[in-house]
């Protein structure tokens, strides 16, 4: 494990319903992340989404990997994971960036 690697990661806590509404606070977040290369989503805490907050979200990751930075996702409830399944987020995102857990993700990134 290179745990160096962690050095440029942050994880942004999520919680709530991602809304349109309340996708401000979350561009928030994301645009105070600085120069971290890693960014992990841990959607624990998002119980339920609609289409909006999803697009929202597939908005705001795109433009982190058009800066040459990963997106990971983990913790997403199932309801959530339909709704980004539907909302053709997966299909951009892969399925290697979804982990059941934070601490997966660090495994994984050590790995790389």
């Amino acid at each position: 494990m290179q745990i160096e690697k962690l050095d440029h990661t942050c994880v942004v806590y999520v919680s709530g319903p991602l809304y349109f509404g309340t996708c401000a606070k979350l561009e928030e977040k994301i645009t105070a992340l600085g120069e971290n290369y890693n960014v992990i989503f841990s959607m624990r805490g998002v119980t339920i989404a609609d289409m909006s907050g999803i697009e929202a979200l597939r908005d705001y990751c795109e433009g982190i990997v058009k800066e040459g930075r990963m997106c990971y996702f983990s913790c997403v409830q199932e309801p959530v994971m339909q709704m980004m399944e539907r909302c053709g987020f997966k299909e951009r995102f892969k399925y290697d960036m979804y982990f059941w857990s934070t601490d997966k993700v660090f495994e994984h990134i050590t790995k790389l």
